[in-house]
């Protein structure tokens, strides 16, 4: 086995590509997301050279890292990476493949914490998903470890204020998508909001008709809802909390995160531009 370290061109990458294999004996399924994620990061200058690169054994077959190689195809630019040949496939009685990515993957929010220092990492993680939910239409997936700490520092004083309401709280406090969207909104309108965001953490000195109430009543109650929609209900509580309407009924609806985009539009940009989205 040897390996050196080369600059993998789109051009390198598809031919590479054409020595993998899929399935019996070869690689698991292609995940599209995945690819999006890696060539997400690379476009915006977010991926650097590791030990973690591409491998071929000893027949000259592809056995790992076939979701960079797209990516660099996806992305068109080149990148510093470590190529292995010869990989044996087997060593004594282990397949290779067998023991290939197989390690417990460091979760975002795990690096928030080990890396850069953030309390709590995973559930901030939750919370900064729910944030980049609103800009993005709902599209997470692509998040990576630099665009979760960029978001952090851009929403940091709206997200320590309100997770130091609700991260201890079951059911109200307990859903990062929840906790995500009302800093997005306190974040544009911070003294508006923030007896908004301590009547819906205690539920003190509310009733029904204040906005605060119907959305403690709305996460309480509903059941078999789409996780990231939740950021729906919160915006338009607030929403109506700022406007000073009663609210009685959420309704699952665009008009609050609309009002709340269009309140800080260069960072609804920024977030969207993260995710390669115009």
């Amino acid at each position: 086995m040897n390996a050196e370290l080369i600059t993998i061109t789109p051009e390198n990458a598809k031919s590479f590509l054409e020595k993998n294999k899929i399935g019996y004996m070869g690689n698991r399924q292609l995940k599209k997301q995945r690819v999006e994620g890696i060539a997400n990061a690379i476009a915006r200058g977010q991926f650097v050279t590791t030990h973690q690169g591409i491998a071929f054994n000893e027949k000259g077959e592809l056995i790992d890292g076939q979701h960079r190689l797209h990516a660099i195809v996806m992305a068109g630019i080149s990148v510093p990476m470590w190529v292995f040949y010869d990989v044996p496939e087997k060593q004594g009685k282990i397949y290779t493949m067998d023991v290939i990515d197989r390690g417990e993957t460091r979760a975002i929010g795990d690096q928030l914490t080990i890396r850069h220092g953030i309390k709590s990492g995973r559930r901030i993680a939750a919370v900064i998903n729910g944030i980049a939910a609103i800009p993005t239409n709902l599209t997470t997936n692509k998040m990576t470890v630099p665009i979760a700490v960029e978001i952090y520092n851009m929403y940091k004083d709206s997200i320590n204020f309100v997770y130091s309401l609700l991260g201890g709280i079951k059911v109200y406090g307990s859903k990062g998508m929840v906790t995500g969207a009302l800093a997005f909104c306190h974040y544009a309108m911070p003294d508006d909001l923030n007896p908004f965001c301590q009547k819906y953490a205690t539920g003190e000195m509310i009733k029904r008709g204040d906005p605060a109430y119907a959305l403690r009543y709305f996460i309480a109650n509903v059941s078999k809802y789409d996780g990231k929609r939740y950021v729906y209900p919160v915006a338009t509580a607030c929403m109506y909390q700022i406007n000073q309407k009663p609210l009685y009924q959420i309704k699952s609806s665009t008009i609050g995160v609309d009002f709340f985009k269009d309140k800080q539009p260069r960072n609804v940009s920024k977030i969207r531009n993260m995710f390669g989205m115009k």
